[in-house]
């Protein structure tokens, strides 16, 4: 059974400022200041506020989910799940059924028997027409969008979530970057998709893996041109001669840029016999 643990301040409601006296409370209208507390003052605020807190537990509890204060995210969760579960009742109590041979219109919407179909799924009318002699049958299976003929009467599957509930399209959970819409196993096997194919491949476009471009004229480090790119490099130089004679430097980096984006410059990179690059390396991979 569900079950909650908030409860009403001053349940009783005694010792509590009155409604009129609550309304022109000097701190109610402008906060607290130091000195002392006003007990009627706050009984009245907590017993509104635990008041309130109390009518939204019961109802997540008389949805069939706990209400507890061990957890935000699983009471948010469960006050969503309340909801769309009151809104699913509410619309499916008071829905119009199907029957037989009725005349409907585009637009119309009837709901099939219990059990004749999921609970979230109802027929809006796409093409008019008058209703078959049996009710036609909805797969358990049945998704947002699908068809169904019934006599000269087409109906399309919708979904009583739709309402409540905004799902991301294909391109959205592909790019991975809304945090506030909800995903489809469908939608999330796409974006899975769309990552895999970001695997590293030596064809350009996006996915290609290559090494940076060593620019030893102009002494640079730079990623090739289009797009944009993760990177990792590293180098170590060496000047031999002159009054720097054995001086040493190194550079690395990572990170991603926009191609042809110079990601070093020192004037020891360049190939020289004694002097210039003692080593070097690195990578960088096509992301967009």
């Amino acid at each position: 059974m569900s079950t909650t643990n908030f409860k009403i301040f001053d349940e009783g409601m005694l010792n509590l400022m009155s409604d009129a006296d609550y309304a022109d409370a000097i701190q109610r209208l402008r906060g607290v200041v130091p000195g002392l507390a006003i007990p009627t003052l706050h009984n009245k605020l907590f017993l509104q506020t635990s008041i309130m807190c109390k009518a939204l537990a019961d109802f997540i509890v008389a949805q069939g989910y706990d209400a507890l204060d061990t957890d935000v995210s699983v009471l948010l969760t469960a006050l969503q799940n309340a909801i769309v579960k009151i809104a699913q009742d509410n619309v499916i109590s008071g829905k119009n059924m199907w029957t037989e041979s009725a005349e409907v219109s585009v637009g119309d919407v009837m709901y099939t028997a219990d059990g004749n179909g999921p609970r979230w799924a109802y027929l809006l009318c796409s093409i008019a027409g008058t209703t078959g002699l049996t009710e036609p049958v909805v797969a358990s299976n049945v998704v947002v969008g699908q068809t169904i003929v019934d006599n000269d009467v087409t109906w399309t599957v919708k979904s009583v979530v739709e309402t409540i509930i905004e799902f991301c399209t294909q391109a959205e959970a592909e790019a991975g970057s809304n945090n506030t819409k909800a995903s489809t196993p469908l939608r999330v096997a796409q974006a899975i998709a769309a990552i895999i194919n970001w695997k590293p491949t030596a064809t350009a476009g996006i996915g290609q893996f290559t090494g940076l471009v060593w620019d030893f004229v102009n002494h640079q480090v730079v990623l090739p041109t289009g797009g944009t790119w993760a990177y990792c490099f590293f180098f170590s130089v060496c000047w031999a001669g002159g009054d720097a004679k054995g001086e040493r430097r190194s550079g690395r980096g990572s990170g991603i840029a926009a191609g042809s984006t110079v990601l070093a410059t020192d004037s020891y990179l360049y190939e020289g016999s004694t002097d210039g690059v003692e080593a070097y390396g690195g990578f960088c991979w096509r992301i967009a």
